[in-house]
């Protein structure tokens, strides 16, 4: 080999290994930046598993408030009592909201106000909006005992068309169940007229 290629092979041998030992740099490097930065990531989802704040939360389907993670007290799946709060979206089968225990709800220089507000799809007037249900489980069923109702008049007593922002008449049922029947029975009902 003449000694000016000879010197040329090794001139560019020497720059391949710096140009290898560059590279290699480079990624121990951006190995060391990543190593970084997933330190500082488990770091903050270790703060977000203890708070999380919000502006706004969002549960397209489940929100489960549970000491073991679970939706349901074991052995009461069926009955479907919460192991703490419960919370569900109308995504496949009745939505709602269970509460194991007591719910508690207080105000700071405001009444006590809770509301029922219940509508029909096609826009029909419904004339009983909700109601309120002490029940046990029978039969593998939760079953009425007694029923707290809030409802409009019947027809019959003011028609529809008279409806309006000033009349709105609504009367209170207290209903409980007699032994051996299926229909509850009307123990009270407080209205007008």
């Amino acid at each position: 080999m003449h000694k000016p290629l000879a010197l040329a092979v090794a001139v560019l041998a020497v720059c391949g290994v710096a140009r290898a030992d560059e590279r290699l740099d480079a990624v121990l490097r951006e190995v060391q930046e990543l190593k970084a930065r997933v330190t500082a990531l488990e770091q903050v989802n270790g703060v977000l598993k203890q708070q999380i704040e919000v502006d706004r939360l969002i549960v397209r389907k489940e929100l489960i408030v549970s000491d073991t993670g679970l939706p349901w007290e074991k052995g009461c799946e069926a009955q479907q009592i919460p192991r703490g709060v419960y919370a569900r979206s109308l995504w496949d089968g009745p939505g709602g909201l269970w509460v194991r225990s007591r719910l508690i709800k207080g105000e700071v220089d405001d009444p006590f106000d809770d509301r029922f507000h219940s509508v029909e799809r096609s826009g029909a007037l419904r004339l009983a909006p909700g109601h309120i249900s002490w029940c046990v489980w029978l039969d593998g069923a939760w079953r009425q005992m007694a029923v707290l109702q809030g409802e409009g008049l019947d027809p019959s007593e003011l028609p529809l068309a008279e409806w309006n922002g000033g009349t709105h008449p609504g009367r209170i049922r207290f209903q409980t169940y007699r032994p051996d029947h299926d229909e509850p029975l009307t123990d009270a009902l407080i209205g007008q007229g």
